[in-house]
């Protein structure tokens, strides 16, 4: 009874065709016996005995009953009968479920107006989020310098060694490289009035002020801040932050405090070895393709830098590093949605900081040229 699935035999009852089903029937025996019953829809009707099988499969059963759907709907009958009580069993059980199809919600057109509500309430709640974090984090630092103890400083090195000696290698070689196509770029145009000795102060201002600190920004929410936001994320939705609140433990200084620290500190260490690296890059290609000697080189930079250009590259990537640790770590205790949900913080957590990077970096630049801070 439960052997491989044949059809023991067929005949003709009527208008009818009966096919005498035996053995086993699985998902796998599927695509022969629609063949046997002359593609779906059937040409004619057709009639499934189902009194020779010893076991049918909770996925064939579904199956059978799809075929039965398309089969009606093109005006034909596919039905069964008889069968032992465990496969009119597995058949009655899906026969009494909907169809998935019906669970759906039926398609909508929204209208302007809907759709702009909707994006005004979206926006209503994520103020809201950013106000709730901002006031946890508040409560959180006030409550770390009075009470220090409490604080997981011990995690802060791993965190920096995640964040910062991990990325070093991406760092170094990607601002190397930009030293690299600044000098050449630079060159091009200082060549057509003898000042390729300008190119040293070109790179390096332009290393020390933006560049620098932008581009290791840009590397580290790449990195450590979609990292750390899925971090959260997946601890959110598998519900261990609730759980440390129920030890006692608050999430904001054990987990949110320590990442923001790490990257604050981290940020501006890596834009000093991006800086240095990125003059150096320079300089290989004033000497390798503008005959510049290095003396000449580092003279120009020496001459032309000031304490205050790297001081400003490194007060704009604290900013940055605070603020990538904020926002991965907020959108990371706002997941919701299993693993679908940590995709899209992580996701949501690049592309804010991304466009927050920008947004701090004009104004932080404007201040700068206002108060003549580093001009």
């Amino acid at each position: 009874m439960e052997g491989v699935f044949r059809i023991a035999c067929r005949e003709s009852q009527g208008e009818a065709e009966v096919l005498f089903l035996e053995g086993r029937l699985g998902l796998e025996d599927l695509p022969w016996l629609r063949r046997e019953l002359g593609g779906l829809p059937p040409p004619g009707d057709r009639v499934l005995d189902l009194g020779g099988l010893g076991v049918l499969e909770a996925g064939a059963a579904a199956v059978l009953l799809r075929w039965q759907a398309e089969a009606a709907a093109a005006g034909r009958r596919l039905l069964w009968r008889g069968g032992p009580p465990p496969v009119r069993g597995i058949l009655d059980l899906h026969e009494g479920l909907p169809d998935p199809r019906a669970l759906r919600p039926a398609p909508c057109r929204r209208g302007m107006l809907d759709t702009l509500g909707r994006a005004t309430l979206q926006l209503v709640r994520d103020c809201g989020e950013i106000l709730a974090f901002t006031g946890a984090l508040t409560r959180a630092v006030l409550r770390t310098l009075r009470r220090p103890s409490e604080m997981q400083w011990r995690g802060i090195g791993g965190l920096v060694n995640r964040a910062g000696m991990d990325a070093l290698p991406i760092v170094l070689l990607i601002n190397f490289l930009i030293g690299m196509i600044m000098s050449f770029q630079s060159a091009v145009q200082l060549l057509k009035f003898g000042a390729t000795v300008y190119v040293a102060d070109i790179v390096s201002l332009s290393m020390a002020r933006e560049l620098g600190p932008f581009m290791v920004a840009v590397i580290v929410a790449g990195r450590s801040g979609a990292g750390f936001a899925a971090e959260l994320g997946t601890m959110k939705v598998q519900e261990e932050i609730d759980a440390l609140r129920t030890l006692g433990f608050d999430p904001y200084t054990f987990l949110v405090l320590p990442r923001i620290l790490a990257l604050a500190f981290v940020v501006p260490l890596l834009t000093v070895l991006a800086v240095a690296v990125g003059t150096l890059g320079g300089m290989v290609t004033a000497v390798a393709r503008l005959d510049m000697a290095p003396a000449a080189w580092w003279n120009e930079v020496h001459s032309t830098m000031s304490g205050w250009d790297l001081c400003g590259g490194l007060i704009k990537a604290l900013v940055f590093g605070a603020t990538i640790g904020s926002v991965a770590c907020m959108r990371g205790l706002a997941t919701r949605g299993g693993a679908e949900g940590v995709g899209r913080s992580t996701t949501s957590t690049v592309v804010t900081i991304l466009f927050l990077l920008v947004l701090l970096d004009a104004v932080i630049t404007a201040l700068f040229f206002q108060f003549e801070i580093g001009m």
